[in-house]
């Protein structure tokens, strides 16, 4: 994937003035830039008021997106902004967003780490 948000794939995400400017202050990873529409699609999303919500487990970010008019008057998805989110706060959203119930999953086993096994009294789920 390319390393920055500017490169000239067809794939590849626009990102807001505001977006860059955020990842910068919050120190987002570069891996963050390389996001294209075939990866978004790999996530998991929700929306909230006309905006896609595309939650990041492996780099732990969620990117807000929207479809804006660009110079040529075409629609493209555009990142608004990116914020990171620690791996239990993301956890619970991607629960929440696929209506699992967060007391329930085994969180050892979200991070791959349970050593319980089938003996493990939680819910064993992958994201």
């Amino acid at each position: 994937m390319p390393s920055h948000p500017w490169s000239s794939s067809s794939n590849q995400l626009c990102w807001s003035k505001h977006a860059l400017e955020r990842a910068r202050e919050r120190g987002i990873i570069n891996n963050a830039f390389g996001v294209t529409e075939d990866y978004l699609d790999s996530l998991t999303c929700y929306t909230n008021n006309g905006c896609y919500y595309y939650c990041d487990t492996k780099n732990n970010v969620t990117y807000l997106i929207r479809e804006i008019v660009n110079d040529f008057g075409e629609q493209q998805k555009t990142i608004m902004t990116v914020y990171y989110r620690n791996p239990i706060q993301m956890a619970r959203r991607i629960c929440e967003i696929k209506k699992w119930n967060f007391n329930c999953i085994c969180r050892d086993y979200l991070f791959g780490n349970c050593r319980r096994g089938n003996s493990c009294q939680y819910v064993h789920k992958s994201i």
